[in-house]
């Protein structure tokens, strides 16, 4: 005889809104199992270990603490101003989360052309 699951009745009390934590919880595991990391700036972390300043450009900044939403911050020696680890790459601003930019790395990296990759 098959035992009950202890979480049958909280998976059944949820409502359909519910399960939208749990499932970006195990898409963010399955990202991290396929890649190693599972948020954009921890792909970063060993290339930029301490980003130069995007407003001076000294290059020695400290580390700041941690960010709202999770991201490492860096704060500039020479004028103070506050950055985070992506400040200054093509990822800073990047409007997209990073299964996008996996999956478009990985087309690239096997030699698929652009045009196929944006159709």
């Amino acid at each position: 005889m098959a035992q009950a699951s202890p979480c049958r009745g909280l998976a059944s009390s949820l409502s359909p809104d519910g399960f939208e934590a749990p499932a970006s919880t195990v898409a963010e595991r399955e990202r991290r199992d396929r890649c190693g990391f599972g948020a954009l700036d921890e792909a970063a972390a060993p290339y930029r270990p301490r980003p130069p300043c995007p407003g001076c450009g000294f290059p020695d900044t400290g580390r700041a603490g941690v960010g709202a939403s999770g991201p490492r911050r860096f704060k500039c020696g020479a004028c103070g101003r506050r950055c985070g680890s992506l400040a200054g790459t093509v990822l800073g601003f990047s409007r997209k989360d990073l299964p996008a930019w996996v999956g478009f790395i990985s087309l690239t990296r096997l030699g698929m052309p652009l045009e196929g990759i944006a159709a």
